[in-house]
């Protein structure tokens, strides 16, 4: 993995201007080295902010460290790919999964569960086996489950 890490990091300096190399290697230090993978997931937003997987990335470290109020910030100007995109026509898949599990998880972290259940069907429609639908679905189903044991727990207290 090191000689990869050290070829992307080449190939940064050489193509700085171009997102996608950082969002490769901020991928390639997620499995080896945490502060690492959040140095450079930050670096790229920084760089990068209008780039979708930057903001991915970033909106997602924001919810891992619990601040979520700075998802309306990374995507000011909406949640959706042609919002965000209004040039743009066509989207590659990748990017449909990408922020619609941002937005699942985000939805759900602040309560909207309806809109969080919006994002996830729309996945479930596209890529039902993608790992990012698994992931949201797993996370889905783990809050429901926790809010039904918090209402157990006050049904049966008092």
């Amino acid at each position: 993995m090191s000689s990869y890490i050290s070829r992307l990091k080449e190939l940064i300096e050489r193509y700085p201007y171009i997102p996608t190399i950082s969002n490769y290697l901020a991928v390639a230090y997620y499995t080896t080295d945490s502060n690492k993978f959040d140095a450079c997931v930050q670096e790229n937003y920084k760089k990068h902010p209008t780039n979708l997987f930057a903001r991915v990335h970033y909106a997602n470290q924001c919810m891992d460290y619990n601040e979520q109020e700075k998802i309306p910030e990374i995507f000011k100007e909406g949640y959706d790919l042609k919002v965000l995109y209004p040039h743009r026509d066509r989207f590659h898949i990748s990017e449909f999964i990408a922020l619609n599990a941002v937005m699942c998880r985000y939805y759900d972290t602040i309560g909207e569960r309806q809109s969080a259940i919006v994002r996830l069907k729309a996945l479930e429609d596209i890529a039902p086996e993608h790992p990012a639908t698994m992931q949201a679905k797993r996370c889905m189903k783990e809050t429901l489950l926790e809010k039904l044991h918090k209402k157990l727990k006050q049904i049966t207290s008092c």
